[in-house]
């Protein structure tokens, strides 16, 4: 009986390895060329169905039995559990400047939120083990003046439309509701800080306050329960000092920081821009800026 070699492409044999009249083949060698390809899309049932009719018959060998055997058994195996690798969609970076603290969260205020224990920002602008000096004084304001911290985070998210006053007023009379806005406008916040700087990111992701929208009703469920509605106002405690952080982490690594293309200024002051106030009179768009460069 022939060999693989001496088969025609033409053919229809299920099994094509070595005889005895020809040397062995290495197993490898039949994952490669025609052998590869043959054995792929031949049905593996009928392949190991002929390999065990040449063995019966003497043509083969029972190791040479096994290494074929085992060559189809791993390539069916490869065929079906092979995954189509991820399209690559260039290779630009995603951002313009130190990445959040942790980038692969789905919202961008959850970019900001670090986890127990690690809230360190480390030299990378991603959070590391450990954490930074305020971070305990920050924990205790927010617990126990809520209220105080909730006004300062409304007044940051809003860019002063909120001023904390009226924020503090407004967790008072309902801190549900109030924790869940502070967390969707500060979606907001942290996506604009990032679209201004030029990320490639906050053009493919904007905000997402869905992953926000099921805090205040679930927190109102639990009051509604008995036994257990004791433990809302710590809940409500919780999202807040969350935010809080959430606010504090942004600050202190975007504040200051210089958006992508623009060169820090570092000339007289005098001659700020009197429709935006920069001092470089560099703001792109500005009417103010615009006129000085004409």
């Amino acid at each position: 009986m022939a060999c693989a070699a001496h088969y025609p492409p033409e053919t229809p044999a299920p099994v094509r390895g070595p005889c005895k009249c020809c040397p062995l083949i290495d197993a490898q060698k039949l994952l490669t060329g025609r052998f590869a390809t043959r054995l792929r899309m031949g049905d593996t049932v009928a392949q190991l169905k002929g390999l065990k009719e040449l063995l019966d018959g003497g043509v083969l060998t029972q190791e040479e039995f096994d290494a074929q055997k085992t060559v189809i058994l791993d390539a069916q195996k490869s065929k079906i559990t092979q995954v189509a690798p991820a399209p690559v969609v260039g290779q630009q970076p995603m951002w313009a400047g130190l990445p959040p603290p942790n980038e692969s969260a789905s919202s961008w205020w959850g970019m900001y939120k670090p986890e127990e224990g690690y809230s360190k920002i480390g030299p990378d602008g991603r959070f590391t083990r450990g954490s930074e000096p305020d971070d305990c004084g920050n924990c205790a304001y927010s617990f126990f003046c809520a209220p105080c911290a909730h006004g300062e985070v409304m007044e940051w998210a809003t860019d002063g439309k909120v001023p904390s006053c009226v924020g503090l007023l407004q967790f008072l009379f309902c801190g549900p509701c109030e924790v869940q806005s502070a967390r969707e406008m500060s979606e907001d916040k942290i996506w604009q800080i990032h679209n201004q700087r030029g990320d490639p990111k906050a053009q493919m992701m904007g905000p997402n306050k869905q992953a926000h929208a099921g805090l205040c009703p679930c927190i109102m469920g639990v009051m509604l329960i008995p036994f257990v509605n004791f433990i809302a106002p710590f809940i409500v405690a919780i999202a807040n000092i969350e935010n809080y952080s959430v606010m504090k982490t942004c600050q202190l690594l975007r504040d200051g920081e210089v958006p992508a293309g623009v060169p820090e200024f570092t000339g007289d002051m005098s001659n700020a821009c009197p429709v935006c106030g920069d001092p470089g009179r560099m703001s792109p768009g500005c009417p103010g800026c615009k006129t000085t460069e004409d």
